[in-house]
């Protein structure tokens, strides 16, 4: 959440998480803070990787939920 002010709000953002479970609550806690252009990767990446479709590895990795609990029942 204190990291929100660097992102702007008129891009598409697509949210992207392992199985797609906690990138549905990403999504609707972004939609919640006024960014109304959001998705996310249903499925995750796993279902990405079953069929077969391109991954680019950056070696960048996220802290998992940084600042929040995970719940995301405190961003809305």
């Amino acid at each position: 959440m204190e990291k929100l002010d660097h992102l702007p709000k008129e891009i598409s953002i697509v949210v992207v998480c392992d199985d797609g479970t906690r990138g549905t609550k990403v999504a609707n806690m972004l939609n919640c803070q006024g960014y109304k252009d959001t998705a996310n990767l249903d499925g995750g990446i796993k279902e990405w990787k079953a069929n077969n479709l391109p991954i680019i590895e950056t070696g960048f990795k996220p802290d998992n939920h940084s600042g929040c609990n995970g719940s995301c029942s405190g961003c809305c």
